[in-house]
């Protein structure tokens, strides 16, 4: 299925993912109407929608890589990173803390440090840090929101894990 296709078929439900409320039954319902289409949406999709020109590709994308197996797109989920876009940083972020989970090396740890973190008045910094906290790799948990756009990690990371669970 191409990007085109696959954004017609979403509609709106994308909006859904910018404050995700995994308790809200209408949430889950849009998450689930995201989840329909994954099976017709192969890896290379996956990789292009998690560095889309847009946000609302990424976040589509996230959504696909963490019910795929989040550990394969690890690297567009760095490339992302690299070309940041607002609202997908944090999401970006919650999505790598679960294929870290599952694989670490020395190589992702290098590509993460090399990272530019001031884009998004720090937001790609700020979301970096609270992955490295929720793993374990830092001690240094900097709270709060994401300081460009308010995002609360713990609420993709959240999402992430229901759809894992799904």
């Amino acid at each position: 299925m191409n990007i085109t296709h696959l954004m017609t078929e979403i509609g709106n439900s994308y909006l859904w993912l910018n404050i995700p409320d995994i308790e809200d039954s209408e949430c889950r319902q849009k998450v689930e109407d995201i989840l329909r289409v994954e099976p017709l949406v192969g890896s290379q999709t996956v990789n292009e929608l998690l560095t889309f020109e847009d946000w609302r590709g990424r976040m589509i994308g996230h959504v696909f890589a963490v019910q795929k197996g989040p550990q394969q797109f690890i690297s567009a989920m760095l490339d992302s990173l690299a070309d940041p876009r607002g609202l997908a940083i944090v999401p970006t972020c919650a999505a790598l803390l679960l294929a870290f989970e599952e694989e670490q090396s020395q190589e992702w740890l290098s590509r993460i440090t090399a990272l530019d973190r001031s884009p998004f008045d720090g937001d790609v910094g700020w979301s970096l840090d609270k992955m490295m906290f929720h793993l374990g790799w830092s001690s240094n948990d900097p709270g709060g929101y994401g300081p460009n756009d308010g995002q609360d990690f713990a609420v993709h990371l959240a999402l992430f894990r229901w759809v894992t669970d799904s």
